[in-house]
């Protein structure tokens, strides 16, 4: 499990599970690591009001 916060402050909560596996621990972290790169480019930046600041 991950909480992944982007700069401007928006939170993703992220799990993956892998079940039985033949992969070897690299290729599973690869794999984990792609999920948090795609995570990324599902992401939209969010332009925050700097008035009340």
């Amino acid at each position: 499990m991950a909480l992944i916060t982007a700069p401007d402050g928006t939170s993703y909560a992220v799990v993956v599970l892998i079940g039985q596996t033949s992969a070897s621990i690299p290729e599973r972290k690869a794999f984990m690591q792609s999920i948090s790169s795609a995570v990324a480019a599902f992401h939209k930046p969010v332009v925050r009001s700097t008035a009340n600041r």
